[in-house]
């Protein structure tokens, strides 16, 4: 989820307009999204980015927004004044969950596990921080809700952050599950597993789901997608958004590259450059 490459024809790519169509009259980058869904395979254009984007920031411009605008906005439907809890919230996509924030007005609880992120989550508007390493979860929760519990979640981590999570929703509240970065590089299969307390669940009434990107785009109508993908491109090309920092490797050190892009969440994001400027 928060390691993946950004390059020319993957999942989600940019990629130069004048590839696509030798006649355009305008220059520019189109996103094109590939779709495998019960083997059902389709591309789909979507709204041609600023001319004010480089490249660079094109190519870091679809999934990671589009992931933070539509599990915010989109299904937990947030509204100026809402509580918002997440979790890895120094990751890529947490961060622009935060700056979100700022744009339509909810609030955050954010849930990191080393005190030195705390610095990156109130630069970027934070509300509230708990910090695993050095708080007690619970408490801090019961604490800020008033003993009430989280009515809104998204969680990337799983595993039993994500179950003590689940553990302190509020009745009729919602955890929207979208990464596991508990299960990162582990074989064992009891570290793929999220032991949500079924108590919790019953008696509160509240809901646990897992929550994909290409799902979400395949289940919305094609109009929505390319409104929510322009308006994003609109915030990134007028600084509402700022785009994560990024390195840039050529495809001869793609070994390199994949070892970076395999480290810890929230760091820059990994460039392949097919091109034959490519150092």
């Amino acid at each position: 989820m928060h390691s993946e490459f950004a390059c020319d024809g993957g999942p989600a790519s940019a990629v130069p307009l004048e590839r696509l169509a030798d006649d355009a009259p305008l220059k520019g980058w189109v996103f094109r999204v590939a779709q495998n869904l019960a083997h059902d395979q389709r591309r789909r254009a979507i709204p041609r980015a600023a001319h004010s984007l480089d490249d660079s920031a094109a190519a870091t411009s679809y999934i990671n927004p589009l992931t933070a605008w539509a599990l915010t906005i989109s299904t937990h439907n947030l509204k100026e004044g809402d509580w918002l809890l997440q979790t890895a919230a120094a990751s890529s996509v947490g961060k622009f969950v935060l700056q979100l924030a700022q744009q339509y007005r909810f609030k955050t609880i954010n849930v990191i596990r080393r005190r030195e992120q705390e610095s990156i989550i109130r630069n970027l508007g934070g509300n509230e921080v708990i910090c695993t390493a050095d708080e007690d979860l619970r408490a801090r929760l019961q604490e800020l809700t008033a003993g009430k519990g989280v009515e809104r979640a998204i969680d990337c981590v799983a595993g039993e952050l994500g179950a003590e999570i689940a553990r302190n929703l509020a009745p009729a509240g919602t955890m929207l599950v979208y990464g596991a970065l508990s299960s990162h590089r582990q074989t064992d299969p009891a570290k793929f597993t999220m032991p949500v307390f079924a108590p919790q669940l019953i008696y509160r009434t509240a809901t646990v789901r897992g929550w994909w990107l290409p799902r979400w785009v395949s289940s919305k109508p094609l109009a929505e997608v390319r409104a929510a993908t322009s308006d994003l491109l609109t915030m990134l090309s007028n600084g509402a958004l700022t785009p994560p920092a990024i390195v840039r490797y050529s495809f001869k050190d793609f070994q390199e590259a994949v070892r970076l892009a395999d480290g810890e969440a929230g760091q820059q994001k990994v460039l392949l450059d097919f091109s034959e400027r490519a150092p």
